[in-house]
């Protein structure tokens, strides 16, 4: 078991395996083998700098056979540890930047219009997405589909100064479960329009963010 780690983490880190290395394999042991590699592949899905927990490999390992790498890379998100990170509140000020990713289907995009057309509002579109969610108070994300390819965009940015919405037709459950990191809030896409005539969304946005 212990090599079966090192393997992993060796995979994970980029160091080539040799999958075609020629010798007598029994059925359990190709079956064994199978399994590692549905593994080892699952976990280059995780962030690059997300450490990885010896226990949940092992625990993987004495799973039930894994129908393909997607569902062993659903069976590592589901259970792997949280990232902490505290949240400051957003200081009270006349503009608030944010940052919008992968917001494409129409209730998103009613979103969209509604944020550009806040004068309390200020979109920030760098060249690269992560400079820009680094510059803004709140971040208005997708969940970067079934994979949770949020996951990567969040490794890479400080969330302390930041209020994080997830924009998705996941369940809050369900999202909270698979984001690695800090959610403040989940928004269901085909509610957009419904919670906008309810409420002033902005205002309520703001207001949360500000809240210790």
């Amino acid at each position: 078991m212990q090599e079966f780690i090192q393997r992993i983490i060796r995979s994970w880190k980029g160091t080539e395996l040799n999958l075609k290395e020629e010798r007598y394999v029994n059925p359990l042991e190709a079956y064994t083998e199978k399994k590692e590699e549905m593994i080892r592949s699952a976990a280059t899905f995780l962030p690059k700098n997300y450490p990885i927990d010896e226990s949940l490999l092992v625990e993987a390992m004495n799973e039930p056979m894994f129908a393909s790498v997607a569902s062993a890379h659903e069976y590592l998100l589901s259970r792997a540890k949280k990232m902490k990170s505290i949240r400051r509140p957003l200081p009270i000020k006349e503009k608030y930047s944010y940052f919008l990713w992968q917001t494409f289907c129409k209730g998103k995009k009613e979103l969209i219009e509604v944020f550009s057309k806040d004068e309390r509002l200020i979109e920030i579109k760098e060249e690269k997405m992560e400079l820009s969610a680094a510059k803004a108070d709140i971040l208005i994300l997708s969940s970067g589909g079934s994979h949770f390819g949020v996951n990567h965009l969040l490794s890479k940015i400080d969330l302390t100064d930041k209020y994080t919405i997830i924009c998705s037709i996941f369940s809050e459950s369900e999202i909270r479960e698979h984001v690695l990191y800090r959610v403040d809030k989940t928004i269901n896409p085909y509610k957009i329009k419904r919670e906008l005539a309810n409420f002033d969304f902005i205002e309520e946005i703001i207001k949360e963010a500000s809240k210790a």
